[in-house]
């Protein structure tokens, strides 16, 4: 089975620590590590943002997202202030039977 890029970024931060932007760029050709962070803390995961800053190559300033994955190890997805996907859709399915048995 192929490992998604949530896996492997997820193993990136358990062995280094912390990832950006740029990392996953580089590691996993992943152009969207916000999106692979917030799944990763809605299954529960610890991880911070900080904003780091720098020049670019045109000296000017720019801004990046340093994210860190917290030692103390993964909590109940609840806990992260994320509601759990597969909680959503539960949800959903739950008023989608409701309204059907309405009509």
């Amino acid at each position: 089975m192929r490992t998604t890029q949530r896996e492997k970024i997820l193993r990136y931060l358990q062995v280094y620590g912390t990832i950006t932007p740029l990392d996953a760029l580089r590691e996993f050709s992943c152009m969207r590590l916000g999106a692979r962070i917030w799944e990763l803390k809605d299954e529960g995961w610890p991880i911070t943002a900080t904003l780091a800053a720098g020049k670019n190559k045109f000296g000017d300033t720019t801004h990046w997202a340093v994210y860190t994955l917290d030692r103390g190890g993964r909590t109940d997805a609840g806990e992260t202030g994320c509601e759990g996907v597969a909680e959503l859709k539960r949800k959903a399915a739950e008023e989608k039977k409701r309204t059907e048995i309405g009509s």
